[in-house]
């Protein structure tokens, strides 16, 4: 029979930011988890790249390790003494804007990652009373200014017990598509910088724009910048140079011939998947006419994610949260007839977006309306 690792009490373990040469442990002990179909060596070099991205780089994400003695003999997760890694996690600034009862203003937050604990020290706690003591850290002054934290669940409602509860989460899919004709043009992640800070500046404008809805104290979104379009693109880059000798996934997006619509993906070679990072039509609200433009610009630029992920042989294009303005063009991308409505479900399995207001206040969280919660934001 086999019996329990025995543990320290969880609430005696310290967390701090991990050495070099943790980080490189807890990588290697993570990629049963996150390798997907790179090796252990390969996923530790990926991490290793995009740990020094525009986004992660001079400070950007810290690395966490969860730590207490060893009460018995063994080959723990550990380096030198005594000390043991019990679990890890990672944390990201990001930037975000904000709308509240004092105004608007771009500010930063903090963005949870890589929450991980090995097999033989799940179920005890430990994981739980690591995130509390990182939500003490962002609350005090280690934390900075940051006055929320995210992050996106892979266990259900987990977090919410734990201060992040859960923001309602919708996709729709559509099939790859080989024979679609397309107006749009494509992407290259150099293509990008420029219309990223165009969407940027449109963001801020939104949320500038739109009052607060009734029942909510502030309204926010994380800025769909080029730093955090890169920090995916490295990703998917890394792994198709490991797992291919010729392709390379160089199509990132697709932009209408009026450049006023456009939206951005990755490549998901684990899932076999391509998911949109960002859909963006400038067009504002307006004359029928404008709008039939706007969907049949939308419809365009889904049509060439649906070529994208014939080319790689993928299962489907996932957009998250589609608005009416995408939904509609989805309609139109799937050819659906009068009445005929496109398919949207809740995602409940996996990156379940949660959201943590400065002090632990679960009331507080759900009083924030979460706009543009697309893909690009999630780590």
């Amino acid at each position: 029979m086999t019996h329990p690792a025995p543990i320290p009490d969880p609430s005696t373990l310290t967390l701090r930011e991990a050495t070099p040469a943790e980080k490189v442990l807890c990588w290697r002990a993570g990629a049963v988890s996150w390798a997907g179909r790179l090796t252990v060596d390969d996923y530790i070099l990926r991490e290793t790249i995009n740990g020094s991205g525009f986004l992660t780089g001079n400070g950007g994400i810290k690395y966490w390790v969860f730590v207490g003695s060893r009460i018995t003999g063994g080959q723990d997760v550990g380096v030198g003494g005594e000390e043991v890694i019990y679990a890890s996690v990672e944390s990201l600034w990001k930037e975000i804007v904000v709308r509240d009862g004092e105004g608007v203003r771009r500010e930063r937050c903090w963005a949870v990652a890589s929450v991980f604990t090995p097999e033989k020290w799940r179920r005890r706690g430990i994981a739980a009373e690591m995130m509390r003591k990182l939500g003490e850290w962002f609350d005090g002054e280690g934390g900075g200014e940051g006055r929320i934290s995210v992050l996106y669940s892979d266990v259900g409602e987990y977090y919410s017990s734990l201060g992040w509860p859960s923001f309602p989460s919708l996709e729709t899919h559509l099939p790859p598509c080989s024979s679609h004709s397309t107006d749009a043009k494509p992407l290259a992640a150099s293509d990008l910088p420029p219309l990223c800070d165009r969407d940027v500046a449109a963001v801020v404008q939104e949320i500038r724009d739109v009052p607060l809805s009734s029942g909510t104290h502030t309204r926010l979104a994380f800025l769909p910048s080029y730093a955090q379009a890169e920090w995916h693109f490295g990703a998917e880059d890394h792994t198709a140079l490991k797992l291919f000798t010729e392709r390379r996934p160089e199509v990132k997006g697709a932009i209408s011939q009026s450049g006023e619509t456009w939206g951005y993906w990755v490549h998901d070679f684990t899932e076999n998947v391509l998911i949109f990072l960002r859909l963006v039509s400038l067009y504002p609200p307006s004359s029928s006419a404008e709008e039939e433009k706007a969907l049949l610009e939308l419809s365009d630029v889904l049509r060439a994610a649906q070529a994208e992920a014939a080319i790689w042989a993928f299962k489907r294009v996932v957009l998250w949260n589609p608005d009416r303005r995408a939904l509609g063009a989805c309609r139109l991308a799937l050819g659906l007839g009068e009445g005929e409505e496109t398919k949207v479900r809740t995602r409940t399995e996996g990156s379940i977006p949660c959201l943590r207001w400065k002090g632990g206040g679960g009331d507080l969280a759900r009083g924030v309306e979460w706009a543009a919660l697309e893909k690009y934001s999630w780590c």
